[in-house]
């Protein structure tokens, strides 16, 4: 009996060291032929927004809130009439976030009257809210206009 338990271990020790033609290699953890499947990093590229810029930067003004911060800017417009205001978020280098002040321009059927205005009836204003996680990663916030940039460092 004794030499039978030790042949048979004999034998499938050695079937274990077979190689065959078709036979491909394992891959992953071995036991459970798991294989470890790197994912890409998942890459968001940012919005085209066909919006024009808004002209000139008035007022940068930052609110703190309990979870971050909110960028609110106001901005003057070359005619009376620009809707859907928003700060458009730009590639960001260098530890700056970067944003733009664009609109959308008044309609080409608006009568030349209602389009000449007073500098105060010609802003516009637009915020966005900036997470801490995302002020960790920047210490300045530029935001642009057509004919100007202003920017604001974070110390927070």
């Amino acid at each position: 009996m004794k030499f039978i338990v030790i042949g048979l271990a004999f034998f499938m020790a050695v079937m274990g060291c077979a190689k065959s033609e078709n036979q491909r290699p394992k891959k992953g953890i071995w036991p459970f032929n798991i294989e470890k499947k790197a994912k890409p990093d998942l890459v968001i590229p940012l919005k085209i927004d066909q919006r024009p810029m808004v002209a000139n930067i008035t007022k940068l003004v930052v609110e703190p809130m309990q979870d971050g911060i909110v960028l609110r800017v106001t901005a003057t417009a070359d005619t009376v009439g620009w809707w859907d205001a928003a700060l458009v978020e730009e590639l960001s280098q260098d530890g700056k976030l970067s944003y733009s002040f664009r609109g959308i321009p008044p309609q080409a059927n608006m009568t030349s009257a209602s389009r000449t205005s007073s500098r105060q009836q010609s802003s516009i204003t637009a915020a966005v809210f900036i997470s801490a996680a995302q002020m960790k990663k920047a210490t300045k916030i530029i935001v642009a206009a057509r004919d100007n940039k202003k920017s604001i460092s974070i110390n927070f």
